[in-house]
């Protein structure tokens, strides 16, 4: 589950169901922080929600979220992580992930081409933080700075700014 609020339950899940498989899918910080903003300006957050402020703040929330999943990790079991980046890099890649999430759950084979026919979508592809870079790109001085004051964080968790660029 990509969403931060339900990484965060992954110790609650399994304490009801203590043979529960956790998959968590993790993306760029800063993709997710734009992403975010969005999403709370088209749903009633306004001017506000889509300011550069509010998109250094869904950052810093990516971040905390991301720590406490570091500090949980140790108490869970059958837990798998998986970067979108790279799941979408390549069809060989999403159907390596694939491949090895059905080997842990016990499950036959799966191919990229049934989950895509299945949930009605075209073929998974690279560039989804395109845009995302584009806007980081284009946004104010102190957007990029900010984030730019982030970027160490970032990059303890494998996410430099600049693997957001648009081949990621």
């Amino acid at each position: 589950e990509k969403s931060p609020a339900n990484m965060l339950r992954a110790r609650f899940l399994q304490a009801l169901w203590p043979n529960s498989y956790h998959l968590i899918i993790v993306r760029h910080p800063v993709a997710v922080a734009f992403a975010t903003a969005a999403w709370a300006a088209r749903h009633g957050g306004g001017k506000r929600a889509a300011s550069a402020a509010s998109v250094v703040e869904c950052a810093r929330h990516w971040l905390r979220a991301h720590d406490l999943l570091l500090a949980d990790l140790s108490s869970l079991t059958n837990v798998r992580i998986v970067r979108l980046e790279e799941f979408v890099s390549s069809p060989e890649a999403a159907q390596r992930t694939i491949d090895a999430i059905c080997a842990d759950l016990g499950l036959r084979r799966v191919a990229v081409g049934e989950l895509e026919a299945a949930a009605g979508r075209g073929a998974i592809s690279a560039g989804v933080n395109r845009k995302y870079w584009r806007t980081c790109q284009d946004e104010a001085e102190a957007v990029h700075t900010a984030l730019g004051a982030l970027e160490p964080r970032f990059a303890a968790f494998g996410y430099p700014l600049a693997s957001l660029d648009p081949a990621a």
